[in-house]
This record gives structure tokens, sequence and C-alpha cells, in this order.
């Protein structure tokens, strides 16, 4: 008997016994009576040890170590694995994009990722080669030791193109202990087409929340709680829901005990946890992202050195200039509105190089590209971007706006959390000290209240700031490490306007010296001028090449765009 028709045979049994009358009242269970779950996810746990070694590829013939570590699980077959690496040496190590070759006894698997003096550096993209099934996601790191693996695991066909998730979510690495959402596929059975499992699994003792779907897709029957893998035994207390009612049961190891009446402190608890496991699947597919970007690249890398080809023909074939100059003109309109921030010369910390020429280039771009006159430009720069010229002509611009009116606005400059205001943001003006904010005109809220609140029927905004305290890896403040720090959201009128951000909160905006632009409005800038006429098809566009191209600077660098409001809005 297959699992999932093992699992209908019980769900079957469920819906029978709910249809008979109990006796007698239901029982009230108290939260005393109940078992904590992790007491039936920590039993068994497997011993681990962490293990570290500097390894000589077999295929180098120059020093070029790789550092290998990990945990060895008690129980597992040992294996000795033959190490090839197809990049880069220097200095002895293994350096730059590649991958490595683990050819063992009991399995052989690929790995590609970027190496950082020998060490993976965070990202990674295994292919398991006896297996059509790969894993594509981020290594988590604490105190330097590989703490979990948060990604999606896959089955991919005979061309290793990937078919369908199968994990999203984190895995422990210490113990094992998976977190997440998992699918399970089931075409040989009659009535269920597949299954998904979101909560926490440990030796294969699941808690959280299994639905099942019926042939049509359509999510029939639900039950939250704790359920042996190996055995498909349901266990103390759950939940069954079906389209007509919800049920409270009690088991013992697979055998059905009574109807009961739950605690709404464990039904809580049960869905808090199925929450959290839900938000950590989204993390999860947001690592995997990166993961396969970094696989493109790989891939890309690799198809041009054998065809013969230059993986960069001329850096200038692409630049902003020259890729303006070949695009075509839009008619001209008077109901578009841009403002333009760009400070690269800061009175009082660090510059923000090339903020002045993305400024300029900006400009341009939605002059051609958008038709936007010049009479409804305001361009200010540098010493032309103080305090009182900022707040002066927004005003003076917003007042001229009108009802059906479009206004796009762009900022490329610091940005700042303030720790003494509850980390709220503050856009940073060019004679505004980051050590003594008192400004409340340049709060990020009060900014975007002043846009949201204006007659226009549309406003975009671009920000080519991260508001965590640094920018390219420096801190805002001379003297002060970088920090991370994440600003207090900000909240508008989310009908009429997006705001398209360079990264979260908690990453920095990078420089782009390649294009001698910000990473983030160059592709803005590229996405326009490739005739990106929605908000949502352009913010797909930057957040893919940003993400990606921030990786190939290192780990510390991610950056990967994210929006806030109406994605939907025309541009």
């Amino acid at each position: 008997m297959t699992t999932i028709n093992y699992i209908l045979y019980i769900i079957t049994i469920f819906l029978l016994v709910g249809c008979v009358e109990p006796a007698k009242p239901l029982r009230q269970v108290h939260m005393s009576q109940i078992s904590s779950y992790k007491n039936i996810l920590n039993s068994n746990i497997t011993i681990s040890e962490y293990k570290t070694e500097w390894i000589q590829p077999i295929n180098k013939k120059e020093k070029c170590k790789f550092f290998d570590e990990g945990y060895e699980y008690e129980g597992d077959p040992k294996d000795d694995y033959e190490i090839s690496w197809d990049g880069v040496c220097k200095n002895g190590k293994a350096i730059g994009l590649g991958k490595l070759l683990l050819d063992g006894r009991y399995q052989t698997y690929s790995i590609i990722t970027y190496l950082k003096n020998g060490k993976i550096d965070n990202y990674i993209y295994i292919e398991y080669l006896d297996k059509n099934q790969v894993f594509y996601g981020k290594i988590i790191y604490q105190n330097n030791v590989m703490k979990e693996i948060v990604g999606n695991t896959a089955t991919v066909d005979g061309n290793k193109k990937i078919i369908n998730n199968t994990f999203s979510g984190s895995i422990q690495l210490k113990d094992r202990k998976s977190f997440g959402s998992s699918i399970n596929m089931s075409p040989e059975a009659k009535n269920i087409n597949f299954s998904k499992l979101t909560g926490e699994n440990l030796n294969n003792n699941f808690f959280g929340k299994v639905q099942f779907y019926n042939k049509s897709d359509i999510n029939n029957v639900n039950i939250w709680g704790s359920i042996n893998l190996n055995t498909y035994n349901w266990d103390s207390y759950i939940v069954v829901q079906t389209a007509d009612k919800v049920e409270n049961k009690r088991f013992d190891k697979g055998t059905f005990k009574e109807m009961v009446i739950l605690p709404q402190t464990y039904l809580n608890q049960v869905n808090t946890l199925v929450n959290k496991a839900t938000e950590q699947a989204t993390s999860a597919n947001n690592y995997a992202s990166t993961a396969l970007s970094l696989k493109r690249k790989y891939d890309r890398k690799h198809s041009n050195a054998s065809n013969g080809q230059k993986s960069n023909i001329n850096k200038h074939n692409d630049s902003i200039s020259l890729l303006l100059k070949k695009s075509k003109p839009s008619k001209t309109s008077d109901t578009k509105w841009l403002f333009i921030v760009g400070i690269e010369n800061y009175e009082f910390t660090a510059s923000v190089p090339y903020s002045k020429n993305s400024a300029n280039e900006f400009k341009a771009v939605m002059k051609k590209r958008l038709g936007i006159p010049e009479k409804n430009i305001r361009t200010l720069i540098n010493q032309g971007a103080t305090s009182a010229k900022i707040n002066y002509n927004l005003k003076d611009m917003l007042r001229r706006v009108k009802n059906g009116d479009t206004v796009y606005f762009y900022y490329s400059g610091h940005g700042i959390p303030v720790p003494s205001k509850n980390n709220e943001p503050y856009m940073l003006a060019q004679d505004m000290n980051p050590a003594y904010i008192d400004d409340d005109r340049f709060k990020l809220q009060n900014i975007y209240q002043q846009l949201s609140n204006s007659k226009a029927s549309k406003v975009i905004v671009f920000i080519d700031s991260c508001f965590s305290g640094g920018t390219d890896n420096q801190a805002l403040i001379k003297g002060v490490a970088a920090t991370r720090l994440k600003p207090k959201k900000v909240t508008f009128d989310n009908s009429k306007m997006v705001v398209i951000s360079a990264g979260s909160g908690t990453q920095y905006s990078n420089k782009y010296d390649e294009k001698s632009n910000r990473l983030f409005s160059y592709y803005v800038m590229r996405g326009l001028i490739n005739n990106n006429t929605d908000t949502q098809r352009l913010y797909n566009y930057v957040k893919s090449n940003v993400q990606e191209k921030s990786y190939e600077m290192g780990a510390s660098y991610e950056q990967v765009p994210v929006y806030n409001g109406n994605i939907k809005l025309e541009l």
C-alpha cells in the first residue's frame, strides 16, 4: 500500500468515526493533558560531529585547497570523496565561481557555488547525479559553523531542468530537523493528486498541517497535529477539517480513541507554527531564486567558454547612453511629472559614488522613453539638493500637479534609520548630518505622504537607497562600522502609488563600477529602455538582474530589490 493510499484509508476511518454520534458529551481537554510537540520531535535525535578539513582537488596540479566542513551523523555510511574543482586557484586556495564535483562510493553530487579563499560563500546549487534531484539555496553560518541550509529541493528531468519543488524551507544541519513546506505528488492514488505538509519534521516525526488535494487540485481535507511518517500513524490530539465540519480527535499511535474538545490555546499553537513554517518557505524561495541566478551565471560562463567566446565582448556596448541612443522616443505628455534627487557628495558624511551620473542618466531615459517634458522635471543634484531646496521644489511641483496626472519620483543618496526614533527612516539631504537628524520634513513617511496626498492619479517612486545605515558596505557616520539596522515600516495610499526600492531594509545599495552607475539605477534604466511598460514587468526585470549581479560581488553585498504598493500600475 502506498503512503498516500494508506493515509486515504486513515482519512476514511476519520470520516466514518466522525459520523457516529457520541453516547456522552465530548471531553474537554486541558493544555496540561497535551504533551508538547517538541517532546515528539526531539526524540531520538541523531548525534553528530562537526568536521573540517582542507582538501586538494584531484584535478589541480597547483596548490588549490578547498575547505570541506560539515556534520558527520551516527549511523550514516562513511564515504570517501574524490573532489574536483573547475574554477580558478589563487594563493593556494580555490576561489571564484565554479563547480565542485564530489565523487564517493555511495553517492556523487556537484555543487555550483562561489568560493572565497577556499570556503563556500553562502549560496549553493547542489545536483545529485545519481538521482533526479537538486537543492538550491543558501547556507546560514553561525560563529563560523554551518547552522542550516535554507532553500528549495526539487525534482529535475533528464535534461536537469527543474520540474517542481518538493520542499521549501530550512534544514538544521546539526540534527537535520526541517521546517517549512513539502509537496508529495501521488499519481498512483485514486482520489488524491498531491498533499502538502507545512510544519516541523525531525526523524520523520511531523507536527503541523497536512493538506490533501483531489484530482481537480481542490483542497478537500486538512489535518492539524502529529504524524509519524514512517508508520503513517497519527498521534495525540488532531484537528480534522472537511468541507462541512471540523472535528477534534485523540489518537494513540494510529489508533482512534475518542472525540474531544481541544483548548483554543492548543489550536493557536498549531496555527502559529504553521504560519511560521509558511514564512520560512517564502524566505527559502527568495534564497533559492538567488542560487538559481548563480547557476545560470555559471552556465552562461561555461557556454561562452565552450564556444570560444569572451565572457565580456565590450562592456561599453550596454552603457545607458548607447542603449538610449538606439531606443525610440515616446510622445511627450504634459500630464507626466518627474522629481529627481541625486546626491553623490555630502557635506557631513561619505559620498555615494555615481549618484550624480545615475540621476542625470535617469532624467535622460525618462524624457525619451516616457515622454516627460523638460518643463515638468525638477532635477536636484549635490549642492542643489540641500534640505531647503528639496523641500521648496517638491512642494512647488506637487501644487502644479492636476487630477489625472502621473508623478515619478527618483532618489539616489543616503537613507538612514534613526535609532533614537525607533529606527524611523529618513532621506539624507546634502547638508544634513547623519549624527543629528532632527528635520522631520525628510522623514520617509512624510515624503511618501506628500506624494500620495497629491492630486496625481498615479505615483511611481524609485528609491536607490536601502535605509540600513550604510551604502556600498560603508558606514554613513565616519569612524563607525557599517550597520544593518532594520528601518520602521512606512505607509501611504497603496492604491495609486508604488515604491520600488534598491533592497530590503537590512541590505546595502551597491555601486556598479563597470557601468559608472548605481547598480539598482542601472537596471531600472535598462528595464525602461527595454520597453517594460508596467511596474510589475519592470520590477521583475530589475530584481532578477540586481540580485544576480550583487551576488557576483560577494555574499556581503547581497541586494534584492523590493516593492511596496500597487505593482500593477502602468508606467
